[in-house]
């Protein structure tokens, strides 16, 4: 801190400013299409995790020598739907959002600390990327089964199928407006049907 000028100082605390309300703008966003893709699928959110931190949300206090990044939970998070009754099966559909893929875009080659942000890969080639799995009969955690080591590996808009349980990766900017969207929704149905053999139903209204 003693290393810039008052000037340089409250410039960056209006950058700061700035990015809290651009925080805000962008979950309140990723929230509502969340919401509105789980309505395609004719489910609702059921349960949601934090996988880049301890979210504070599901925390009773926090200390003030926890990671910042347990002050910013949706970094990295899963948000898990409701079960879905299809034919004799129950099925699960899961959204992992990833919103900068820097420390795992660097962490796949080099071993880095979560908290050395100056050592991610820098913002013009990182992505933010939401992670669609879709599972029969089960409902564990698709970090720790399909997607497990792939989120830093796995090809956009490529299905991929390991036993009951298929996942697919979009690059965040497929869901500009509502149009772009339900493509995305169209092919998620379209691929997972075929994976699975099922018809998924129809939106809720």
């Amino acid at each position: 801190m003693d290393k810039i000028t008052q000037a340089e100082f409250e410039r960056s605390l209006q950058d700061v400013r700035l990015a809290y309300r651009l925080l805000a703008v962008y979950q309140r966003r990723l929230l509502d299409t969340v919401d509105f893709i789980f309505k395609q699928f004719s489910t609702s959110e059921g349960k949601w995790y934090g996988h880049f931190s301890n979210p504070a949300t599901n925390a009773k206090s926090l200390s003030l020598k926890s990671w910042s990044w347990d002050w910013l939970s949706m970094y990295f998070s899963q948000f898990k739907s409701l079960e879905q009754q299809i034919g004799a099966d129950k099925y699960y559909l899961q959204i992992v959002h990833m919103a900068d893929s820097g420390y795992f875009d660097v962490a796949k080659s080099s071993k880095i600390n979560k908290t050395d942000v100056d050592q991610f890969a820098p913002v013009s080639i990182s992505e933010s990327k939401l992670f669609f799995t879709f599972s029969k009969n089960t409902n564990e955690a698709p970090l720790q089964f399909i997607l497990k080591d792939k989120v830093n590996s796995l090809e956009n808009r490529v299905l991929i199928v390991e036993g009951d349980w298929a996942a697919i990766a979009y690059p965040l900017n497929d869901f500009f407006d509502k149009n772009t969207t339900m493509k995305v929704v169209s092919e998620l149905k379209t691929e997972f049907s075929k994976a699975f053999g099922i018809v998924i139903p129809r939106e809720t209204l």
